[in-house]
């Protein structure tokens, strides 16, 4: 999830070679979420984990970041395209993750939600919202189906439970050599997935003055199915950083 523009650009397929780089920059960005949630502590900037995610990157010999890195501490998380700032975190805060890179040409793109502390009640229901739509909406995904079927399967999930204004974006879009290609995973869209594309899944909850909670990861299209390429725990209860 970002500011930038998407590329009209529709992957019909990707070759052995051009999913391999693409699998490529994903494990990178796993890796990079693995350090992570072991380093992020109180007293740090957003700004400050935008420097770790480019430095570990760049360790991990990725060519560049994908997109311009999210991250969000505690109210902060309410703006989906929050821009890093000098705010540092405090206990008991979220922490919204969105973050990938480029290795041979291709791109990654992932977010991830935490919350440094002891979560509260709300944190964890609607973390568990976001969760259950983003998994009944992978389930659906496989070649021949719309992607405005698979916008309203996010989004009546989150529309049922209360918080259907809250969602204030897209369901996700396609991503290879561009972060942001078509096709997009919105509620009027009429193009049907191919077999071999590769799109995000990205459901989320935003409310202001409080935070908000994403989940994205990289789905790769197949025949009667799909396999999800990002490999990072979603699973709050491993994440409540201390």
């Amino acid at each position: 999830m970002s500011t930038l523009p998407i590329y009209p650009i529709i992957r019909e397929t990707h070759t052995r070679t051009e999913l391999a780089a693409i699998r490529g920059a994903v494990v990178r960005t796993d890796r990079v979420f693995g350090v992570l949630k072991q380093w992020i502590k109180i007293g740090m900037s957003e700004q400050m984990v935008v420097r770790k995610i480019s430095a570990l990157f760049k360790e991990y010999d990725a060519s560049a970041l994908s997109f311009p890195p999210i991250v969000a501490f505690g109210s902060n998380a309410a703006n989906p395209h929050h821009e890093p700032t000098a705010r540092r975190l405090r206990k008991n805060e979220m922490v919204k993750l969105d973050f990938g890179c480029v290795y041979k040409n291709k791109c990654s793109d992932m977010t991830r939600t935490l919350f440094f502390g002891s979560p509260d009640a709300r944190f964890k229901k609607l973390y568990a919202l976001v969760l259950r739509a983003q998994e009944r909406t992978i389930a659906k995904i496989r070649s021949g189906v719309s992607c405005g079927a698979i916008d309203r399967a996010a989004r009546g999930t989150i529309e049922r439970a209360g918080f259907g204004k809250n969602f204030l974006h897209g369901t996700g879009h396609g991503i290879s050599e561009f972060v942001h290609e078509l096709p997009l995973l919105r509620p009027k869209a009429t193009d049907r997935l191919t077999a071999g594309q590769v799109v995000t899944v990205e459901p989320g909850i935003y409310i202001k003055g409080w935070g908000g909670i994403r989940i994205e990861d990289m789905i790769l299209v197949k025949n009667g199915g799909y396999e999800v390429l990002t490999k990072s725990e979603k699973r709050p209860a491993l994440w409540f950083l201390q």
